[in-house]
């Protein structure tokens, strides 16, 4: 998730430097400052499945994230990787709220079109 949050720094300063961001980033964006998305996020998922990784470059990844967990240990990891989730989901809204705000600083009519959505996160 920090490429995300890296991504969206940078597309915010290029902004500022003047740069024509497309509609349909600028789209991508406000959806990621959804509070519905940030709850999505961090809902428990079900568990991994047994199955042997079939995707290409899986014979490089590490042992422990082609093998399932099982037990207590499995469990205990499932609920700090929730955590860690719900941690990372946040901090891409709050990256994606300052995207925005440096969008609207660059285009004086996405600002028009911004502003209830900065005044409903604000009530």
């Amino acid at each position: 998730m920090w490429r995300v949050s890296a991504a969206l720094f940078a597309l915010g300063e290029i902004a500022l430097l003047g740069v024509k961001i497309p509609a349909a980033i600028v789209i991508k964006v406000q959806s990621l400052t959804s509070p519905e998305l940030t709850q999505s996020l961090t809902q428990p998922t079900t568990a991994p499945s047994t199955q042997p990784a079939t995707q290409a470059g899986a014979e490089d990844a590490p042992p422990e994230q082609t093998q399932a967990a099982d037990g207590a240990e499995g469990a205990a990891g499932a609920a700090g990787g929730d955590a860690a989730a719900a941690r990372a989901a946040g901090d891409v809204c709050g990256v994606a709220w300052a995207c925005l705000g440096k969008l609207c600083m660059a285009d004086e009519s996405l600002a028009k079109k911004a502003v209830p959505l900065f005044v409903q996160v604000c009530v």
